[in-house]
């Protein structure tokens, strides 16, 4: 397998500052490489989402956890932003679709510069984070809406969707059956952010076989 030079090279980190995102450091001398804003700045992608000037000294939107997927055969970052704050719940001084809130973001890891993104709720009010980290395939279910999510990792394209009866606040894993056919694994448990009720039984390990 191919490991993707500068890979090996970056520190990166996500940030719980404004404008949130994701920096990239040269793990050698510690000089910042480059800077990826999930509260996009004027001229750059997505700035266009946020209303006059509701993105300055935005709160939220931060790259939940301090945690990406990285695939080095390819070097490409994928990214699971939060909803936008400081109140969740309530977007009256933001008007748009807010991007990168509620998104995954597919970053080319030499530059940081955008290859594709999905957000999973345009203009959040219902605190539907991404908290966990994608597994490479792209799959996630971090998010409060109980849904559970396949991607094509190259170009973004949303592959299928599945409700949850609980929210998979948990990282995928993938792994090959005594069958030889590929699988992959979620929890699903707890309620989720809003406090929705937790049906007996609905705890689960949930397992979806790949074609």
């Amino acid at each position: 397998m191919r490991v993707w030079p500068a890979v090996l090279d970056l520190i990166i980190a996500g940030t719980n500052g404004s404008p949130g995102g994701v920096r990239a450091f040269d793990a050698r001398t510690g000089a910042r490489v480059w800077d990826f804003r999930s509260v996009p700045q004027p001229g750059e992608l997505g700035n266009d989402t946020w209303s006059g000037e509701s993105w300055k000294n935005r709160a939220g939107t931060y790259s939940w956890a301090f945690s990406q997927t990285i695939d080095a055969a390819r070097g490409m970052l994928f990214v699971a932003i939060e909803a936008p704050g400081p109140v969740d719940y309530w977007g009256g001084d933001r008007h748009g679709n807010n991007l990168f809130g509620s998104s995954l973001v597919a970053l080319d890891a030499d530059s940081g510069k955008v290859t594709w993104y999905f957000q999973t709720v345009h203009h959040d009010l219902w605190d539907y984070d991404l908290p966990s980290p994608p597994s490479l395939l792209v799959f996630i279910g971090a998010s409060n809406d109980k849904r559970f999510r396949a991607f094509d990792s190259r170009s973004g394209r949303e592959l299928w969707v599945t409700k949850l009866e609980m929210s998979a606040h948990a990282v995928p894993i993938t792994y090959r059956g005594k069958d030889g056919k590929q699988y992959v694994a979620i929890v699903a448990a707890g309620a989720s952010a809003l406090d929705d009720p937790a049906p007996p039984g609905a705890e689960a390990l949930i397992v979806f076989a790949l074609k």
